[in-house]
């Protein structure tokens, strides 16, 4: 069954079932949410480039530009939207490893 989104009016009322339904759209879209936790993204390598749609949980999206293997180095990089093209570049040490930003 596809999603169907609610269409919302002026003074509705954000209930649990709604937000409910707003997860479970999103986690059925495949779509990954991904954290920086003091540098280190809280999902390993292989998890971000399982085919997913990937965004960040900061207010400012962010889209997966990359995510290669280099020597040995598992890299992914975001680019953050509306904003300068800056990218952020993290790397892991495996593919079960978390990647941590580069400075």
């Amino acid at each position: 069954m596809s999603y169907e989104p609610t269409t919302w009016k002026s003074g509705d009322t954000v209930t649990s079932a709604k937000l409910n339904k707003i997860e479970q759209g999103i986690a059925n879209a495949g779509v990954l949410i991904v954290s920086d936790n003091n540098g280190t993204l809280d999902h390993t390598y292989a998890e971000i480039i399982a085919g997913y749609s990937v965004m960040t949980s900061e207010g400012n999206y962010a889209i997966l530009a990359q995510a290669a293997e280099s020597e040995g180095a598992y890299i992914v990089v975001f680019v953050q939207l509306g904003q300068s093209l800056t990218p952020f570049i993290y790397a892991a040490t495996s593919e079960d490893g978390y990647p941590v930003i580069q400075q």
